[in-house]
């Protein structure tokens, strides 16, 4: 709330027509597009079609695809963008195939028994789950200076 209020202030000084929607389901987001506004700030990436599905609904709605249909400009990352963030191999492959560099990476699959040869990596490395975003899974742990740490 102390963000979206921050938000509004500083806006409010350049514009005269600053608010804030909620948006909890599909006509939530049909009321905000209706209302046309030039930008949108976005605090989440979509809505579950069915709420007690949340995450896993494969109906979920990404708002950002849905303003992009509406030609509304927003703050933030479209579904693709949050397919890449989920999927780690897959990003970095897309970075590699843009032609940019990045730093060498090796996927590993829990439980599974790595041995040093299979692993070569300059320590100390950054460890995450290949399958999530904005931190989550990072812990102290995340950092192995050795083979036996990794």
């Amino acid at each position: 709330m102390l963000t979206r209020n921050a938000i509004v202030a500083v806006l409010s000084n350049h514009s005269s027509k600053v608010g804030i929607t909620m948006v909890n389901n599909l006509l939530d987001l049909k009321i905000l597009v209706a209302k046309k506004p030039d930008l949108v700030f976005l605090g989440m990436k979509f809505i579950p079609v069915n709420p007690a599905l949340g995450f896993s609904d494969p109906n979920k709605i990404w708002i950002a695809d849905y303003l992009d249909e509406n030609s509304i400009a927003y703050t933030g990352s479209n579904h693709s963008a949050h397919i890449l963030e989920l999927n780690k191999p897959l990003a970095k492959r897309r970075v590699l195939e843009a032609g940019l560099n990045t730093s060498t990476f090796c996927v590993a699959l829990q439980n599974q028994t790595q041995n040093i040869a299979d692993i070569t990596p300059n320590y100390p490395v950054f460890i995450k789950p290949t399958n999530r975003g904005g931190g989550v899974g990072v812990d102290a742990n995340s950092l192995a200076y050795t083979f036996k740490d990794l």
